[in-house]
């Protein structure tokens, strides 16, 4: 299973393998404060994708 994900509205996807009970960690620091918005998606081992997600969060 993998995660793919992107912070800038979809413009660069980046893609995570998760561990063996579903979890993936990464690190992001933002360049600036403001408005951010957090698209992921889920890749089963047997490659069906899940439905995107999107989070939106304000950064102080």
């Amino acid at each position: 299973m993998s995660y793919t994900y992107s912070f800038d509205f979809g413009q660069t996807f980046t893609t995570v393998n998760a561990d063996d009970e579903g979890r993936a960690q990464i690190n992001w620091t933002p360049d600036h404060s403001g408005f951010y918005d957090l698209m992921v998606y889920a890749t089963t081992k047997d490659g069906l994708e899940t439905a995107q997600y999107d989070y939106f969060f304000l950064v102080n």
